[in-house]
């Protein structure tokens, strides 16, 4: 084993310590708080979050197949605009579209007040304050992950099995329900499973709409009961629920074999008027909710408060914000090389050679799976974890007569970690992509030159790496940008970014404050997808 993967080990034991350490005190001591979780509120959040996780899977299916289908089977005006406009919803997380719709359609909102003036001067309660509300807003930023997905598939499905289909005497809908939906039903289980991972991680939205689910159970014992302990239980609670969730998808995708064989391209059906209007409410109906009315309505209060955002106090928040990110994303790409070019280098011809690599590679997939996991989780995990190292030190430093704080807690070593254990996916999955796209014999020729392993990935493969490592850097450093429950656990004490700062904003009813860091976390959140059209 050489020290490439010595290092590597010693980094995936690292990055699964947390969970490690999650599951070894389940076993701990129940307390009061868990007695009282267990007896009056476990029910509420197992029934919340399977409510949440139906509603929303079945909402983003109405907004995401269909516009999907129309965008790549059909020819009409502004098919092109939707092809990319569709996806724009991912740049506002769903925390901010929840309480921009709250505002808006309250009774001082420009909605609520022009709906009372069709009422007759009484106001409209739309009820968006609900868990129906807060599935709406949640199925409105996630579809696009969906309507990528969908339409890449459509796009790829063979022109004969249509046509086939349409000899039958089968018409368009007939079509798509009953040929072209089974064909894509391995891809449309993905999808739904990645919507399915977002819904289990959300906090913001849930907590404003008041809506009961395992990520607000496990903020309200941490932060309302002070028992870590209880947190560590319903996190692990939660984990079970996403194990389940997971043997559920890869079941689902197991059931179907479908083979690609697209020998010719398919046709885009021109629409008639009809079917052109009917085109623009499916396509143009998520669109316009999903994105163009809260961004229109978030810049307006953004020029409206920037003044009185914009001082001394907001240009910390940027900073930490930007040192943050950078931070993460760079800790986080710098491990996603380090396993990678180790499980290169790990395939090797002898039989030691190749137990070490094979043992990485499992140990790899296993590390990746922290994106699945949610942030509340991780967060929990490393907190609980950093806490038991701090205890045990103080203890050893008063045997020797010094008295000291924490050490790992609460600082942002414990909040890098926790980027670096949730986010580790998103960067290897684009470096392991560029190595795949270099050739192994480059590798090999600087060996037999003489060339040792760190000169050959300096001066051969990370010039080569180089796009990949930074869509990496850019795909990290907009995911930390976003995120919300793990940054609320662990930042230090009276460290804000962007999004906590918007939360904050929003949840005190300082809305039209909150629009200038949720407009910036939102222009942020546009560059992947416009990095992902020019690909």
């Amino acid at each position: 084993m050489n020290i490439w993967q010595k290092t590597a080990f010693l980094c995936l034991f690292i990055l699964l310590l947390p969970i490690l350490y999650l599951l070894f005190h389940l076993f701990a001591e129940e307390s009061k708080a868990w007695q009282h979780i267990t007896e009056n509120l476990l029910g509420l959040y197992l029934q919340g979050s399977l409510v949440q996780l139906g509603s929303v899977l079945s909402l983003t299916l109405l907004w995401g197949v269909p516009s999907a289908w129309l965008v790549a089977t059909t020819d009409f005006w502004g098919r092109r605009f939707f092809s990319w406009a569709l996806l724009l919803p991912l740049s506002i997380p769903a925390y901010i579209l929840s309480y921009t719709y709250s505002a808006t359609l309250s009774y001082t909102g420009s909605i609520g007040i022009f709906l009372r003036q069709l009422n007759g001067g009484n106001f409209l309660d739309t009820g968006i304050l609900s868990w129906q509300g807060a599935a709406l807003m949640m199925s409105l930023a996630l579809y696009p992950y969906l309507f990528g997905i969908s339409k890449a598939v459509f796009e790829k499905q063979s022109a004969q099995a249509l046509e086939a289909a349409w000899l039958l005497g089968k018409n368009r809908y007939q079509t798509f329900f009953q040929v072209a939906l089974p064909l894509a039903r391995p891809a449309l289980v993905g999808g739904l499973f990645l919507v399915g991972m977002e819904v289990l991680n959300e906090y913001g939205t849930y907590k404003y709409f008041g809506v009961n689910t395992f990520t607000t159970g496990i903020f309200g014992a941490w932060a309302k009961f002070g028992d870590v302990t209880a947190a560590i239980r319903l996190a692990a609670c939660l984990m079970l629920f996403v194990g389940l969730f997971i043997l559920f998808e890869r079941y689902q995708r197991g059931q179907v074999k479908v083979s690609d064989q697209r020998s010719v391209p398919l046709l885009r059906k021109k629409l008639n008027w009809g079917e052109t209007l009917l085109a623009y409410l499916a396509c143009g109906l998520p669109f316009f909710l999903g994105f163009l009315l809260p961004f229109v309505q978030i810049a307006v209060w953004f020029f409206h408060s920037f003044a009185q955002i914009w001082t001394d106090a907001f240009w910390v928040l940027m900073r930490n914000s930007v040192l943050l990110c950078l931070g993460a994303s760079l800790l986080t790409v710098l491990v996603s090389l380090l396993l990678t070019y180790s499980q290169r280098l790990g395939s090797s011809g002898k039989k030691e050679g190749l137990f070490w690599g094979r043992s990485l590679i499992w140990l790899n997939r296993l590390a990746n799976l922290g994106y699945a996991v949610p942030g509340a989780v991780i967060a929990i995990g490393v907190l609980a974890m950093f806490l038991a190292f701090d205890k045990g030190i103080k203890i050893f430093l008063a045997t020797q007569g010094i008295s000291i704080g924490f050490v790992f807690s609460g600082t942002i070593l414990s909040l890098l970690l926790a980027y670096l254990i949730r986010f580790l996916a998103v960067a290897y999955q684009s470096v392991e992509s560029g190595f795949e796209k270099i050739n192994p014999h480059t590798q090999e020729a600087a060996r037999l030159l003489g060339k040792n392993s760190l000169y050959t990935l300096g001066r051969v493969i990370l010039p080569q790496l180089q796009p990949a490592l930074r869509t990496a850097l850019i795909l990290v450093a907009i995911d930390v940008m976003k995120e919300l429950p793990l940054t609320l656990i662990l930042r230090p004490f009276n460290f804000d970014t962007l999004a906590t700062k918007a939360y904050e904003l929003a949840d005190q009813e300082f809305v039209a404050e909150a629009a200038v860091p949720s407009l910036l976390i939102i222009l942020l959140g546009l560059v992947p997808i416009v990095l992902l059209q020019k690909k």
